[in-house]
């Protein structure tokens, strides 16, 4: 039945209880005895040959100097570096090819801006007088009849990307800015002007 001990059940908890009993007295130390720690290293193992207990002791940062030559006119160690650089060949060469990277053009994009001074907003193209924001304002005020045909020229939903202008940081001729020359957007700025004409009263 369920819930009941069995034989079988008070049989296996003896053996577990036997066999912890047995395991912690056999990892543990004996009675009054004290672990003992690992004997120290010898001297001659912690200090290299024909050095003295000084030199393993840390310098003060006053006494170290650029100079590479023995303090005691004493002879250097030799140079042991020519037999692993016999090949000639080192790890900053090996196994490196050239990388080559090329420019790409960001894919962000905006609507036409009628109004922009290219020259100036783009590339820093400025005039070298004081009349710098009466001629900005006057491009602005100029580029109002000329909406319609710069609308034929850009379609106001057309996407606008930096392709075609230089890069930022290269050099730049002197610029003017100039709308392309279009027929039919002559004809709508004609027609736009004409419509408007003729709503007047």
């Amino acid at each position: 039945m369920r819930g009941e001990f069995t034989s079988t059940d008070a049989l296996a908890v003896g053996i577990s209880l036997l066999t912890a009993v047995a395991v912690s007295a056999f990892c543990s130390p004996a009675s009054g005895a004290t672990p003992t720690a690992a004997p120290p290293a010898a001297e001659a193992e912690i200090i290299a040959p024909g050095a003295t207990r000084s030199d393993a002791q840390p310098k003060p940062l006053g006494s170290i100097s650029l100079n590479f030559l023995a303090s005691d006119g004493g002879a250097l160690p030799g140079d042991r570096s020519a037999a692993g650089l016999a090949d000639g060949e080192n790890d900053l060469t090996k196994g490196v090819g050239p990388k080559v990277v090329h420019w790409r053009a960001s894919e962000c994009w905006w609507r036409p801006t009628y109004f922009e001074d290219t020259p100036l907003e783009r590339y820093g193209q400025s005039l070298d007088c004081p009349w710098q924001s009466a001629v900005s304002g006057a491009k602005f005020f100029a580029s109002i009849p000329l909406l319609p045909y710069k609308a034929a020229v850009d379609c106001p939903t057309s996407r606008v990307y930096s392709l075609g202008y230089y890069r930022p940081g290269s050099p730049t001729p002197r610029l003017r800015q100039r709308p392309p020359l279009e027929t039919d957007a002559l004809a709508l700025e004609g027609a736009a002007w004409m419509g408007l004409v003729l709503l007047l009263p």
